[in-house]
This record gives structure tokens, C-alpha cells and sequence, in this order.
């Protein structure tokens, strides 16, 4: 119960494998997926980790609409500052060399762990996006990305420890800014939908909760809840 990065770290400390998947409990590979990580690997021996596709799954298994997985021709860790270009963690199989340069997982970012090691590893390495599928992503409401006040923080918080690595270089300081503007949008607009229902219900507290954390990570979703 120490957190996701804590468990997969110490996954990697029991394990002795050079390549590694981190599989969360309710999703699963598909077939030929470690097959197609491992063929992207060993024909880019330069590369930190591989991702391919994933599909998104109900709590029972069905299929849902699957979330865009563009593949855009640019730096890799210019991708990854506007969005979480891998999508889930599952998706991707990384090479531990690079892993234990890199520090591993950071064991105090609950919920973006996944997000901040791309991030770190693109910096310092090659990365290679494939096109195979190779996982099922389950969607429930249990899940830490439901909790979208949380996530804005944490995700704000990943891209800030980034800022000092950008330099002078122009296409990354415009990622970078895209990247907070597209954050505060995806979980700001699940924050306004809660705190809009928490009005409707009477439910205070949360009502309150949810405008303190609006006008502190995204005021403009305050004007939001009056539409």
C-alpha cells in the first residue's frame, strides 16, 4: 500500500529480466503483444522503451470508443510535454538499463508515475512509438484518473519539474505551454461537471471542494458552471 511507483519499483528490484512490462491487476496484454515490444526493441537498440495501441475496455469487458493514439512525426519528448503520448502503462515495454539510469519510478507523484517516467526517459533517450495492439485498457469508476482535482495537481506538478530542462529551445517551451493549457482542459472540464452536480444535488462540501480547486488550478472553469 505504498503507492504504484513504490510497487513497481519493487518489481523491478525482484525481477532480473532486461526488458520489463508493468501490467496493472485488471487490464490485459493481447496476444503477440510482448512479441511486437520486444521486434521494436531489438530493431532499435538505442531506444529506452517501445509503446504500441491500446483498447479501452469496460468493467465486464466490453469494448468502448477508443481515445485518439496519433503518431505525429516530431520529438518525442516535445509529444509527450502536450500530452501523455504512451496513454497507459501497459501499452509500452522498457529496458531496465534505461529505467535505473533514469531513477526509476518517482515514488511521490500518485496517479502520474507512468507520465513522468516518459516524460524523463524521452528527455534522455530515444523512444519508439509502434503501431500493434497490445493491451486492453479497463475504464471503472474506482480508478485513480476519476479523481480529476488530484490528477490536475499532480500532472501540473510533473510539468513544472520540466520547465528547467527546456533551454532555449522554442519547440519544447511551446509544448510545454500547450501541454498545461490541454491538463487544466481535460480534467478541468471533469471538475466542472462534478462540481455542477454537486449544485444540483445540494451537496455542499463538495460543491465547495470543487469550486476552491477550479479557482485555484483552472478559473476559467468557474465561468463554466454558470452555462
Amino acid at each position: 500500500n505504498a503507492g504504484l511507483g513504490a510497487a513497481r519499483n519493487a518489481g523491478i528490484r525482484a525481477s532480473d529480466g532486461e526488458l520489463l512490462v508493468f501490467l496493472d491487476a485488471d487490464d490485459r496484454l493481447l496476444p503477440r503483444a510482448l512479441e511486437s515490444g520486444v521486434a521494436e526493441l531489438r530493431a532499435h537498440p538505442e531506444a529506452a522503451f517501445a509503446f504500441g495501441r491500446y483498447r479501452r475496455v469496460s468493467e465486464d469487458g466490453r469494448p468502448l470508443g477508443n481515445d485518439e493514439q496519433p503518431r505525429p512525426d516530431a520529438d518525442p519528448y516535445a509529444v509527450f510535454l502536450r500530452y501523455n503520448y504512451a496513454g497507459v502503462p501497459a501499452a509500452g515495454i522498457f529496458r531496465r538499463s534505461a529505467l535505473e539510469e533514469a531513477g526509476n519510478f518517482a515514488e511521490s507523484l500518485p496517479g502520474v508515475e507512468d507520465y513522468d517516467l516518459a516524460l524523463r526517459l524521452s528527455r534522455q533517450f530515444p523512444v519508439r512509438p509502434h503501431e500493434a495492439e497490445v493491451v486492453e485498457y479497463r475504464v471503472h469508476g474506482g480508478g485513480m484518473s476519476q479523481n480529476a482535482g488530484t490528477m490536475l495537481k499532480m500532472t501540473q506538478r510533473v510539468l513544472r519539474s520540466q520547465r528547467r530542462h527546456l533551454g532555449g529551445d522554442s519547440e519544447r517551451r511551446r509544448a510545454y505551454r500547450d501541454g498545461r493549457r490541454f491538463w487544466r482542459r481535460y480534467y478541468g472540464e471533469a471538475i466542472v461537471n462534478s462540481t455542477r452536480s454537486a449544485f444540483a444535488n445540494r451537496e455542499w462540501g463538495r460543491a465547495a471542494v470543487g469550486g476552491a480547486t477550479l479557482l485555484r488550478r483552472h478559473p476559467r472553469g468557474l465561468g463554466a458552471l454558470l452555462l
